[in-house]
């Protein structure tokens, strides 16, 4: 049975003869000490748990994302449950907007015209690459801007399938391109073709 920690002490009397065959009793206290028994885990039943799919990682094919310009975005998604598959799998890529025109801010717009994929199975605590190839609005300013990674998949629950999805936010930093202006510019207003002239500019 369990008991708490505690500190107590018991009288044993011993009786014995000695060689002459007189008898004898003695008494001697003794203290016993007891410990708390450790309580056993509660076995965690895993069977009813939704398996969870995560953004593990992400990277882009160039060293700067420039406004106008293209670049491929390739992401990890990792199943982390260790005893179950997802499948049925929908992966959707939304791009973010620049926050000022809502929907048609668009800011990465898909060059191959899609942005959803399909996986038939992915294998428990598995990982699979997905890459998707797009352009950088030419009006989009200096900052970071959002991609939504959206999934939606199966998996066995009971020997039925269950629902379970998912989206997790991936930032991307964008730059704009350097370029040189001409502001102003200020011609002579006599040029001399032996002594050349001086042409000023902004």
């Amino acid at each position: 049975p369990e008991y708490p920690a505690a500190q107590s002490s018991v009288v044993v009397n011993v009786t014995y003869k000695d060689n002459a065959g007189a008898e004898h009793t003695d008494s001697f206290n003794v203290f016993i000490q007891a410990k708390e028994k450790d309580k056993d885990e509660e076995p965690v039943d895993s069977s009813s748990l939704t398996p969870k799919v995560i953004v593990s990682n992400y990277s882009v094919d160039v060293e700067k994302i420039v406004s106008g310009e293209e670049f491929v975005l390739t992401f990890v998604l990792k199943n982390t449950s260790l005893d179950k598959d997802v499948q049925n799998m929908t992966v959707d890529v939304i791009p973010g907007t620049d926050g000022s025109n809502g929907s048609n801010g668009t800011i990465f717009s898909p060059i191959d015209g899609t942005t959803s994929f399909y996986t038939a199975k992915l294998d428990k605590n598995g990982e699979l690459e997905y890459s998707i190839k797009l352009r950088t609005s030419a009006s989009a300013g200096a900052r970071s801007y959002p991609i939504t990674i959206r999934y939606s998949f199966e998996y066995e629950n009971s020997g039925q399938y269950a629902q379970g999805n998912g989206s997790m936010d991936i930032n991307l930093p964008v730059t704009q391109p350097i370029k040189f202006e001409l502001m102003e510019w200020y011609p002579p207003t006599e040029c001399y073709g032996a002594d050349g002239c001086t042409i000023s500019f902004q």
